[in-house]
């Protein structure tokens, strides 16, 4: 599986036959199976785009952070994702925008989080095409988590 760092908010620019990065874009060229990982960082933005004809399973994993995400994900015609993501951080703000624009784009996002402090996450998907599919899962477990009742006992 091929792993890809960011490490300290920097996202190393490179290209191969498989993949090419740079400026914070992330472009998947074939099929394969990919291992995203955020050490160390506290604010992420990225592009990340399908091409044509790509199916591409992305395991996203962080902890340990205080982080800001703001990631934007492009499908394109007959492209297949699905995400792993599995989240044990400080805190979290993250805005994750899917945009499937190519007839039988398809996204499954499988979403899992151990929180310790606060968490937040806005994800859009939207269907720009016809003929697409989104399956969205999340699972939260919340750790030390000081609850408010609207009522006195």
């Amino acid at each position: 599986m091929n792993k890809i760092l960011i490490n300290n908010n920097i996202l190393n620019n490179y290209k191969d036959d498989n993949i090419e990065i740079k400026d914070n874009k992330i472009f998947f060229l074939s099929n394969g199976d990919y291992t995203l990982e955020y050490i160390s960082s506290s604010n992420i933005n990225l592009n990340i785009e399908l091409k044509d004809n790509i199916t591409i399973k992305l395991f996203i994993i962080s902890s340990n952070n205080n982080i800001k995400i703001n990631n934007n994900y492009t499908l394109n015609s007959n492209s297949n994702l699905i995400i792993y993501k599995f989240y044990y951080n400080k805190s979290i703000s993250e805005e994750v925008l899917f945009n499937l624009n190519g007839t039988k784009s398809m996204l499954s996002y499988n979403f899992s989080s151990i929180s310790k402090e606060s968490e937040e996450y806005h994800i859009i998907v939207k269907h720009n095409n016809n003929s697409v599919t989104s399956r969205v899962s999340n699972k939260l477990i919340g750790l030390n988590l000081k609850i408010k009742w609207p009522f006195k006992e």
